[in-house]
């Protein structure tokens, strides 16, 4: 089987050896990488150019974003399946070959992604996704559940999907259109390493990003519990209270909780989150991030198994590129 490993980047230079390293040094060999630079000005074309691997196809463009520059890379992919690759992340050298093996197990799979684990200048965190294609579509309801830098898909589902699209959050945008006709699965292991940025975590971020995702969201909310099959007007309220809760009002999600009744007992998570949202908007900021980390994936360790391995690739990597 042959694939296509799909790379955009965009002034990324002091990461991007790092990133191709991962990707040359998998134990899956049979692939093209196609490299689109999406008009960087820093020595991006320079760094690439002195990797010496016939399977890089570097395709230099003019700057036009990432969702055009991810359309364009698509174009010039030669096969059926695309593996996706950061410029900034680092991929675990068994990556592709585990995932290769669950194409092959998985006939109808669509999209395949995996747990990660995210680094500043260490490893911080691991997010750990569910595994089957009904609870990541559901869970779709709050929040991406795949690991969109770590996919492997088949083109034809974001081709007949339109392509990517929107200046920001085109993953979270994506898997919410094609969420009926796609089959998910998430491998439960440590397969991709995400790069933080410093000033990710900022509040001044935060409340630009969270009021994006809250506008992608809004056709779904219309119609909530046919959009995502839910059971009952229960589930419903405690989604629409997670939903402001991790993006809207913290006044909104509490009426949406409060609709739980003497429910609530069944929905521990909701009653954490309700208690939450009584602080003071100062320290909101905070517990906000700890409430969605609750509903979310999110695990504050990391096992030594994956720090060695993480510490291993940065050596390799170090000597190959």
């Amino acid at each position: 089987m042959l694939l296509s490993v799909l790379l955009t980047t965009y002034n990324a230079v002091n990461y991007l050896s790092d990133a191709i390293g991962s990707i040359l040094n998998q134990t899956f060999k049979n692939f093209e990488l196609v490299i689109v630079d999406d008009g960087s000005t820093d020595s991006t074309e320079l760094l690439v150019k002195k990797i010496n691997d016939p399977r890089i196809n570097y395709i230099r463009i003019p700057h036009m974003g990432r969702s055009k520059a991810l359309n364009y890379g698509m174009q010039n992919c030669n096969y059926d399946w695309i593996a996706l690759m950061d410029a900034d992340d680092i991929s675990h050298p068994k990556r592709l070959e585990k995932q290769i093996e669950i194409i092959k197990k998985r006939h109808l799979v669509d999209w395949i992604s995996n747990w990660h684990a995210t680094f500043i200048e260490k490893l911080i965190d691991t997010i750990k996704l569910p595994e089957d294609s009904m609870e990541i579509r559901e869970n779709l309801i709050l929040s991406n559940s795949i690991c969109f830098a770590s996919s492997v898909f088949r083109k034809r589902i974001v081709l007949d999907a339109g392509g990517f699209e929107g200046s920001v959050f085109e993953d979270y945008n994506l898997l919410l259109k094609i969420k009926d006709k796609c089959n998910f699965y998430n491998i439960q292991e440590v397969l991709y390493f995400n790069r933080k940025r410093k000033n990710s975590h900022s509040r001044k971020n935060y409340e630009k990003i969270k009021s994006i995702i809250y506008k992608i969201q809004d056709p779904y909310y219309q119609e909530l519990q046919s959009e995502f099959n839910l059971k009952n007007i229960f589930e419903e309220n405690y989604y629409r209270g997670w939903r402001e809760f991790a993006y809207g009002k913290k006044k909104t999600s509490r009426k949406y909780w409060n609709k739980l009744g003497i429910k609530i007992i069944f929905y521990p998570k909701a009653l954490i989150g309700w208690v939450f949202s009584l602080m003071p908007d100062k320290y909101f900021f905070y517990f906000r991030k700890l409430g969605i980390n609750l509903v979310l994936f999110y695990s504050p360790f990391v096992s030594s198994d994956v720090k060695s391995t993480f510490q291993n690739i940065l050596k390799g990597n170090s000597k190959s590129i």
